[in-house]
C-alpha cells in the first residue's frame, strides 16, 4: 500500500513538473534592460603602481570592445 502511494505521488509531481519544464520565458527586451540604469565610465584605482590590474583573457563571444570591458571586469575582481 505505502509503495502505491509512493507511485502515485511520484506519478503526481511528474505530471506537474513537466508541463512547467516546457514553458519558455521570454527573452529579455533592450528595454528592460536599459530600465536598470546601469552605469559605466572610468575605473578608479587606489594603491601603489606597482600593485595594478591584473591581465586576463577569456575567448567570448562579441565585438573587441566588448571583449575587452569583460576581461577588464574579470582582472578587477579579487
Amino acid at each position: 500500500m505505502n509503495q502505491l502511494k509512493s507511485i502515485i505521488t511520484v506519478a503526481l509531481i511528474a505530471a506537474t513538473l513537466v508541463p512547467a519544464c516546457r514553458e519558455q520565458q521570454k527573452p529579455l527586451l533592450t528595454k528592460e534592460i536599459n530600465s536598470i540604469n546601469l552605469k559605466t565610465g572610468n575605473v578608479v584605482l587606489c594603491g601603489p603602481d606597482d600593485k595594478g590590474v591584473g591581465k586576463v583573457s577569456f575567448i567570448i563571444s562579441g565585438d573587441d570592445s566588448t571583449i575587452n570591458q569583460f576581461n577588464f571586469g574579470i582582472a578587477l575582481l579579487p
